[in-house]
C-alpha cells in the first residue's frame, strides 16, 4: 500500500493541475515533486469534475453529491 502521510494542500494540487494542463505530464512532475503520478492524474481528473470538464456529478463539501453511487 502507499504511504499515507499529511495529505497536500489544495494550493499544491491546483499548481500540479495547472502544470499538466500547461502541457506536462505527470511522469515529468514526479521527478520534482513528491506525489506519485497516479496522485496528480486523479487531481486532475478530480478538478475536471469540479470544474464541469468531465461529464460527472461534482463533488461537495469533500464528499460526492449525496445519492450519487458511482
Amino acid at each position: 500500500m502507499g504511504k499515507m502521510g499529511k495529505p497536500y494542500p489544495p494550493e499544491f494540487r491546483q499548481q500540479m493541475v495547472e502544470l499538466v494542463r500547461a502541457g506536462r505530464s505527470p511522469e515529468s512532475l514526479v521527478q520534482e515533486f513528491e506525489p506519485t503520478a497516479e496522485s496528480i492524474r486523479n487531481w486532475v481528473k478530480q478538478a475536471d469534475r469540479d470544474e464541469g470538464r468531465r461529464n460527472c456529478v461534482p463533488r461537495v463539501s469533500g464528499s460526492v453529491a449525496s445519492g450519487w453511487r458511482g
